[in-house]
């Protein structure tokens, strides 16, 4: 646990401790990068040889495989792709795509990332645009740890979130239009995707998920649309205002800022060639018919680029006007946050360009406030003040944040009969049990609770619906219908119906 020191709730103490670079692995202070492995939830040092059960079946020597080095996979703007080898193609659309995902078996842990360009990202985690994500499909509030820690997801500024992994895939998502995905070498040559194969060949980029070779881009990406979603896809662009640059030399002008000597990009356009981010800057200007905004996206889509490889960026867009912030061109990737005031993982984030919050406010969800504004940590999830909430396996407790104490207090409250303890949209809690409809209509057609559809021309009086076995802890009830014949013809109606809830007749 390489935060503990920063998270440790106990007073410090005189002791020993490792030197900086080093790290207690079984007693021992080790470099951080010979630390062993978690297995089967036991931690083994490296080179440790281990008996794995209890007849001696399995036996294995610890061997950490390390990453040599990280590759980034961008999509940015309006459909500008950027793959772990390093090509970029346009693939404009809506439509939910998959990025990248482990190819086939393999030793690695395995990741699918897709992202769909609506309102949210998926990385089997939903993001939306406000100041809470879904995990597994209940809302959770930021900062927030799961998967007995694997999976780490905080704010990174004002408007962006990282999720971070104990295996080195690390995913950032910049509102607006940019997402971002990081992979250690040791997934090279076995992932699939957008963000191409990452075997450090360009030439071969356009896999499809069967394996097949294309040379067009838009043929490749088709392929790895998800299916079950329309096939109307088309960029929501319309929000952007056009015409403040109005031609072509003036795109060309503007977007060539990156590759200016005396610059704010200057340090970095020796390092990484933005020739090809020109090229889509200017594209982006012609679709978008001079949009400032388009402009700006492009800029900090390069900003961020250059920032992520330890490279600084001169100031290059003025201040923004946020609510108890402030721009700056390097802010910190790991803000303080409610609750802990602090950021509550290992920071190794390079900064960014973006808001911060101002000296005497934390970030409390994706708004600034003061440090009394934040609410209450409770197990492992953050609550804003005053916020109720279920807790417990069958939601057994009804609990509130005291925005105040930043204590949660829980009474026993259990669901109703009419009630279930379930996830429902987001919201773990109490909601109505699911309801179903049957009816008896026209000459009669019948539809039972299932959605059968039948005809039965009967003219008695029958029962449409019952409870059976005297089910105990159901309220009991049934419904009659009486049909008879009409005017003559071989069809029957209904005329009467008789409804009986525990003894109480209502015809």
């Amino acid at each position: 646990n390489p935060s503990a020191p920063v998270n440790c709730p106990l007073p410090s103490q005189e002791s020993c401790i490792c030197d900086p670079g080093y790290i207690l692995s079984a007693g021992v202070c080790v470099p951080e990068a010979n630390c062993g492995c978690i297995f089967e939830g036991f931690y083994y040092s490296e080179g440790q040889s281990v008996v794995l059960d209890g007849d001696c079946g399995r036996r294995t020597i610890v061997v950490q495989q390390r990453p040599t080095g990280y590759a980034t996979c961008s999509v940015e703007n309006l459909g500008s792709y950027h793959t772990f080898d390093g090509l970029s193609f346009r693939y404009p659309g809506a439509c939910g795509l998959t990025l990248a995902r482990v190819m086939g078996p393999s030793p690695l842990p395995n990741f699918v990332l897709t992202v769909e360009k609506t309102e949210g990202i998926q990385v089997s985690i939903e993001m939306g645009e406000g100041s809470n994500v879904k995990v597994d499909g209940q809302v959770v509030g930021l900062p927030v740890s799961v998967g007995s820690a694997q999976i780490r997801i905080y704010h990174s500024g004002v408007r962006g979130f990282v999720l971070e992994t104990t295996f080195g895939v690390t995913v950032r998502a910049d509102w607006p239009h940019i997402v971002r995905i990081t992979v250690p070498s040791t997934y090279s040559s076995t992932l699939g995707g957008l963000c191409g194969n990452f075997n450090g060949d360009i030439a071969d980029e356009f896999y499809t998920p069967d394996g097949v070779l294309l040379n067009d881009p838009q043929l490749f990406a088709d392929s790895w649309r998800d299916g079950s979603l329309s096939a109307n896809c088309v960029d929501p662009n319309d929000s952007w205002e056009p015409g403040h640059y109005q031609n072509s030399s003036q795109f060309i002008e503007h977007c060539s800022i990156m590759a200016m000597h005396d610059g704010p990009f200057a340090e970095c356009s020796r390092a990484i060639d933005p020739q090809q981010r020109i090229i889509d800057c200017v594209q982006l200007l012609e679709q978008t018919q001079g949009a400032r905004e388009a402009l700006c996206e492009a800029l900090r889509g390069y900003t961020l680029l250059c920032q992520q490889n330890g490279i600084a960026v001169e100031e290059w867009r003025s201040a923004t006007h946020c609510a108890n912030t402030h721009y700056e061109v390097c802010s910190t990737s790991c803000p303080a946050s409610c609750p802990s005031l602090s950021f509550p993982f290992q920071c190794t984030s390079q900064c960014q360009e973006g808001c911060q919050c101002n000296d005497g406010n934390v970030l409390n969800g994706d708004r600034c406030v003061p440090p009394v504004g934040c609410g209450c940590y409770h197990s492992g999830r953050y609550r804003q003040a005053g916020e109720t909430f279920r807790h417990g396996e069958e939601c057994q407790f009804l609990c509130v944040c005291d925005g105040i104490t930043g204590n949660v207090h829980c009474t026993p409250s259990s669901c109703s009969e009419l009630e279930v303890c379930h996830v429902l949209d987001g919201e773990y809690g109490c909601h109505p049990r699911p309801h179903a409809s049957c009816s008896a209509s026209g000459d009669p057609h019948y539809k039972s609770f299932d959605g059968t559809y039948f005809d039965f021309q009967g003219s008695c009086r029958y029962v449409l619906a019952t409870v059976c076995n005297d089910t105990i802890g159901l309220p009991h009830f049934q419904v009659d219908a009486r049909n008879e014949a009409w005017n003559g013809v071989p069809v029957s109606i209904t005329v009467e119906i008789f409804v009986n809830v525990s003894g109480h007749l209502v015809h």
